[in-house]
């Protein structure tokens, strides 16, 4: 059984193994392409199953609460079950400025920035009554990222509205990509 550290690795590095030569087209066009990435996550899922590495999993999982909430994927392992959401950050090129989308707008507290960043599927996670024995995980994927300077200061920020939360960052410069791993387990 795979534990749930090497799942989010083998995620990264087989996103970045099939994008590589779409992510300046990506980060070009300013494309968020969240669908794009959930389809590659889905077939390492589907893969590592029919290896018995993983025991099932489950796409816009249904918890239904107060509302309606679509979970990303939900994830049975041996040892425990996870909920993982899934979000792309699209950053913009920073000579086109084309929505002036940028870390700080998809880590903001505002109500836009939760709508589409990082915060909104953070309160998602937490908010859940239901299943509080799951790990929990936001995995974002920022194309064009910024400095790691940048991502490590809004880390630092999240880590102070977020406290309960684990936060860690991977890049591949030579792509232009990042991950921001979150972590409530």
């Amino acid at each position: 059984m795979i534990k749930i550290e090497l799942l989010i690795d083998k995620i990264i590095n087989e996103i970045i193994t099939l994008s590589k030569d779409y992510l300046p087209i990506i980060i070009n066009e300013n494309a968020r392409v969240e669908n794009y990435f959930s389809v590659i996550t889905l077939g390492i899922f589907n893969e590592l199953k029919k290896e018995k590495l993983i025991l099932n999993y489950k796409f816009q999982h249904l918890i239904v609460e107060n509302k309606r909430k679509h979970i990303d994927f939900l994830i049975e392992l041996n040892d425990k079950c996870y909920l993982i959401e899934l979000k792309h950050l699209a950053i913009d090129d920073d000579v086109k400025l084309k929505t002036q989308r940028n870390l700080s707008f998809y880590t903001s507290i505002s109500e836009s920035g939760k709508k589409v960043g990082i915060v909104g599927d953070l309160e998602k996670l937490e908010n859940l009554k239901q299943n509080t024995s799951y790990g929990k995980i936001s995995l974002a994927i920022i194309s064009n990222s910024p400095s790691k300077e940048l991502v490590n200061k809004k880390l630092e920020q999240l880590r102070k509205n977020k406290n309960n939360w684990n936060f860690d960052y991977k890049e591949v410069k030579e792509y232009k990509i990042g991950f921001i791993i979150s972590k409530m387990i």
